[in-house]
Order: C-alpha cells, then sequence, then structure tokens
C-alpha cells in the first residue's frame, strides 16, 4: 500500500522543514505533518544552529568546543521533536517517516544547501517577524527566495491546517508559467482539491484574454482533471492579490511563482505586502 501510494503522490516525497524551535517554526512542523500524513511523504527536519559573535583572539579550542555544544543542543531538540512525530500515523497506520539534520552557519545559505539534494521535493518554513525570518539574512521571505530553487511553502504563525479542498494560483501569465500551474495542479490532485487559476492583469487586452484561452484549453488538455477553474482579475495595485485572497471563504493555499520582473517580484518587494504575509492565515505556496 504505502509504495502504491508514494507512486501516486510522487511530487511530494520528501518534505524539507525548517526549524528553529519557535512558536511559528512549531506551527509549520505541524502543518507539514498534516501534508505528509495525507501525501504519504517522509519529512526530514533541519536545524540551523548559529554561532554568536566571539572574540577573534579567543582560542581555537573555544570555538571548537562552542560549535560541538551547539550541535549537541541542536541534535537532543531535534531528537525530541522527532519521538513525537513518529507517533502520527498515515492513514495505513505505519509511523510517519521522519529524518533530523543539523548544521552550523546561515540559516538561509544552509537551507539552500540541504535543499539542493535531488531528494528534497518541498521547504516548509513559519513565518513571524522577529522570529524565524529575522534570523535570516535581510529578515524577509524573499531573501530565502534568492538561495532556494524548490517549491517553498511559508506557513504563517496565525495558519492552521484544516484540510487543502481549493487552491488559488495568481498569474500574469510569464514565460514558464504553464508549467508552474502544471506543477501546482499536480500538488492540488494530492488532495483532490479544486484549483482557481487567476490571471492577474491590470488592463487585460484582447490578446490576454486570447492567450488565457489558449492555456486554459491546453492544460485541461494535457491534464485531464476537472477541477481546475479559470478567471481573469484586474487590479491596479499587486499586493492586493493577498487581501483578495485572504477574503475569499475556500481559499486553503496561494500559490505564486517568483520571477525576476512581474507582480510577483512586486508582490515581495513591498513592505506593506511582507508585513500581510506575517498576519495571513492563508499559506503560500511559491515556485521559481
Amino acid at each position: 500500500m504505502y509504495k502504491k501510494l508514494t507512486q501516486i503522490f510522487k511530487t511530494m516525497n520528501n518534505i524539507l522543514v525548517a526549524t528553529d524551535f519557535s512558536e511559528s517554526s512549531k506551527n509549520a512542523t505541524e502543518y507539514a505533518i498534516q501534508l505528509a500524513t495525507r501525501a504519504y511523504s517522509e519529512i526530514t527536519l533541519f536545524h540551523v544552529a548559529t554561532l554568536q559573535v566571539i572574540d577573534p583572539v579567543a582560542p581555537a579550542f573555544y570555538l571548537d568546543t562552542l560549535i560541538q555544544e551547539k550541535k549537541k543542543d541542536s541534535i537532543n531538540q531535534l531528537e525530541l521533536v522527532k519521538s513525537t512525530m513518529q507517533q502520527v500515523l498515515y492513514p495505513d497506520n505505519g509511523s510517519l517517516k521522519v529524518h533530523t539534520k543539523t548544521a552550523i552557519g546561515i540559516p538561509s545559505s544552509e537551507i539552500s544547501e540541504m535543499s539542493s539534494d535531488s531528494s528534497v521535493d518541498l521547504i516548509v518554513v513559519g513565518a513571524k517577524k522577529g522570529d524565524f525570518w529575522a534570523r535570516l539574512t535581510g529578515s524577509t521571505v524573499v531573501d530565502l527566495l534568492n538561495f532556494v530553487d524548490k517549491p517553498l511553502l511559508v506557513v504563517p504563525e496565525k495558519a492552521r491546517f484544516e484540510k487543502i479542498n481549493s487552491i488559488v494560483v495568481a498569474t500574469n501569465l510569464e514565460e514558464g508559467d504553464t508549467e508552474f500551474i502544471k506543477s501546482v495542479i499536480a500538488f492540488a490532485k494530492t488532495f483532490n482539491a479544486h484549483v482557481l487559476i487567476l490571471h492577474v492583469n491590470e488592463v487585460a487586452s484582447e490578446e490576454d484574454e486570447e492567450h488565457f484561452k489558449i492555456l486554459k484549453k491546453k492544460i485541461i488538455t494535457d491534464l485531464e482533471y476537472g477541477k481546475v477553474h479559470f478567471e481573469i482579475i484586474r487590479l491596479k495595485d499587486s499586493s492586493r492579490i493577498i487581501d483578495l485572497i485572504s477574503e475569499m471563504d475556500n481559499a486553503d493555499l496561494l500559490a505564486l511563482r517568483k520571477v525576476e520582473r512581474g507582480f510577483v517580484a512586486e508582490l515581495f518587494h513591498s513592505s506593506m505586502t511582507k508585513d500581510k504575509i506575517y498576519n495571513t492565515k492563508i499559506p503560500l505556496l511559491i515556485y521559481h
């Protein structure tokens, strides 16, 4: 049974959960557990320990001792979390498969290196100001996005996993968005969820609308998934997209693709939007 289901849900075999043991990270871990049990995924729980500023004249043995103490503390905390997680069962009553990893360094770069493993399909992190993200270079979601090339699920502190019945995809039809949308739909199939594809464009021309119709036909034909819906939405301020999705009663997840230009890039460079990311209840699934 387990092998059969992992073949079906092969898009999410291994979830990398970055934690600093804060409340927001614990919440993200709980969210990842719910995803993993439904998709028969394994979880790699990853903690990056950081070192405080050390006097440059301090002896080398002091630094070595400090590193070993940090690693030991990290491993002990990870094992405690792992033992709790392994009490969770898959639907076939098998114990949740959990691995632990630890590193010393800068969280963003260490997470990037860890996620470069080909077995990692999704990275899950918690978001809260002054918490986990405060330890990342620049203290923003966009900084981590500049390091990783795997799908990133940002779980706000207020988010609670109840179900994934509806995923909203925001796109302005940049080059490469077709594959992005297909990836999101593959993710949605794991949960048998509906997918609403919003073409975000302040002034959608006839050419844009025709392009959108072609995309709709191609996706429906290629994927043969009947739970995909399409809609054009006109927004002058791209950062309003999170407000809009937050107001939807049935939206469980917002999927975005980060590109160098376009509304998603502008969205992540808006300080106002960053504040909304930390306060929204809707997790963000971000692709490159």
